[in-house]
């Protein structure tokens, strides 16, 4: 059986780039980084869509958009976590408090 998973994500950009050309990326499964973590035989996997997890690194985000701007440090990621597993995630390496916000949907 062949799956598809398809989502659309939506920011607003930075003044400066309100009239930036649109810009649409398929990201194939088989080229997306994830990290992975066992612990006595529980496993973690961590996806990467945006940002960077224990050095893997996601694809090149698209011009023009709050991912591209080395001081705004977006991370997307879906993480998976096996009965038992546990994952500490790292911390932001902004110098400005308060400069991230975070959001999460936890789905079964």
């Amino acid at each position: 059986m062949l799956t598809y998973r398809v989502f659309r994500s939506t920011r607003t950009v930075a003044p400066a780039d309100k009239m930036a050309a649109p810009h649409v990326e398929m990201f194939w499964d088989t080229h997306i980084p994830r990290h992975v973590v066992e612990i006595a035989g529980a496993r973690t996997e961590v996806t990467i869509i945006a940002g960077s997890v224990a050095g893997a690194t996601a694809a090149a985000p698209p011009p023009s958009s709050w991912a591209a701007r080395a001081d705004a440090e977006v991370a997307i990621w879906h993480v998976r976590l096996e009965p038992g597993s546990s994952w500490t995630m790292p911390a932001a390496q902004l110098d400005e408090p308060g400069a991230c916000s975070t959001a999460s949907r936890a789905t079964p």
